[in-house]
């Protein structure tokens, strides 16, 4: 049995021990593992210091155990401190990992998104200043916007190539009065003109053009369409545009040109609704017509306007499925859906989300309201690409 100064004298070094690692701090699971390895040899050598001491009086042992209750709370103190500090350091790590995670998320979403765009031509100018480096010159060209003139016979039996020989023996650009950059024929014996200006007047009006009766169309813009209201179920698409020219007088009434596009409407009826793409000329008489006739039917015509619409954002040009914008609602604007709006029947909380972003004062309404000026400049820019005549009653 050790004496009381012996005992004090191993208490002292204990809690020494003690106070050291108390004050160590940990970044590393090995030497976290040798801190605590440390703390209970030292709970051991307490523990056995105290059965030691039990033969003696109360009053020593009481006077002894404050000091060894004194130690323990140093031992317990730098255990919780160690532990405290690796976990604080380990969060802190955690805490930059999440940071890692996160913006490497946030790039792969952007690559995403650019991804699901379409590259333009002019979104690729655009991102190296809207000009063209092109190898051999050192100068950046700026793009110029190209005029596409397309050119046919009726006799579209006649190769391409032949009729490019044609234009290009009897047209002279230099008496039409026009600048080409490039002339090609096409696989379906058509011939294209291209220019940096607009060209197509000047090669229509061209008198070698017009002896040569070749037809004359601006590829910039689109044909029209319109509707075939209530025509035959049984009408087919291989047969429909003979059908209109034969009952309906326009055979020898100039270049009649009618493609069908596709029929809608009821099935299992007597009737279905056809939309058909015409040139200006057949859009101009049919109009004029108003109704044509489809063996027993008498059909109304009215042109076709089509503006895609999201139905999620409100924009247009896409549609909900394919839609990547934030949703806004067609009635007030607000992100929620169109569908579940609280606002449907009250007209003076009415919004439009277009008008809001082309920053038009007047909001108080609908899209496609026929007050909206966003959607009045959509139509007036849907008109402008299209080849409509505007002769008509």
């Amino acid at each position: 049995m050790t004496s009381d100064s012996e005992s004090e004298m191993e208490l002292e070094e204990i809690g020494g021990r003690s106070s050291k690692r108390g004050r160590y701090e940990s970044t590393h699971e090995e030497e976290m593992a040798g801190v605590m390895e440390d703390r209970v040899e030292m709970l051991m050598a307490v523990t056995e210091a105290i059965h030691e001491l039990v033969p003696k009086t109360s009053k020593d042992i009481k006077k002894s155990l404050s000091k060894y209750v004194n130690t323990l709370r140093e031992i317990t103190g730098g255990i919780k401190s160690s532990i405290y500090q690796a976990l604080q350091h380990n969060n802190r790590q955690m805490n930059e990992i999440k940071e890692m995670i996160k913006a490497q998320n946030n790039k792969i979403d952007i690559i995403q998104k650019e991804q699901k765009r379409p590259m333009t031509y002019a979104g690729a100018t655009a991102a190296t200043g809207s000009s063209v480096r092109v190898a051999g010159i050192k100068k950046p060209i700026a793009t110029e916007k190209v005029c596409k003139v397309q050119l046919s016979l009726e006799d579209e039996r006649i190769p391409g190539e032949e009729l490019k020989r044609m234009i290009m023996s009897k047209l002279k650009p230099k008496e039409a009065g026009f600048k080409p950059n490039r002339i090609y024929s096409t696989k379906d014996n058509k011939v294209i003109i291209e220019s940096s200006e607009d060209c197509l007047d000047k090669i229509k009006n061209a008198k070698a053009i017009r002896q040569m009766n070749v037809k004359v169309r601006n590829l910039d813009k689109f044909y029209p369409r319109i509707v075939v209201y209530n025509a035959p179920s049984d009408t087919r698409a291989e047969n429909i545009a003979n059908e209109i020219i034969k009952q309906n007088d326009l055979q020898g009434v100039g270049n009649i040109q009618i493609r069908p596009v596709y029929k809608f409407g009821p099935k299992n009826k007597q009737f279905n609704h056809w939309t058909l793409e015409v040139n200006a000329h057949t859009r101009n008489i049919l109009l004029q017509k108003k109704t044509i006739h489809l063996d027993w039917h008498s059909c109304k015509v009215e042109d076709k306007i089509y503006i895609t619409q999201c139905y999620n954002c409100q924009g247009y040009g896409h549609i909900a499925p394919k839609c990547t914008n934030k949703i806004a609602c067609g009635y007030c604007s607000a992100e929620h859906d169109t569908r579940s709006c609280p606002n449907k029947e009250h007209s003076e909380k009415h919004k439009c989300i277009l008008c809001v972003k082309a920053r038009i004062e007047d909001t108080k309404h609908r899209p496609r309201d026929g007050k909206c000026l966003a959607y009045k400049r959509r139509m007036e820019k849907y008109g402008s690409n299209i080849e409509f005549e505007t002769n008509v009653n």
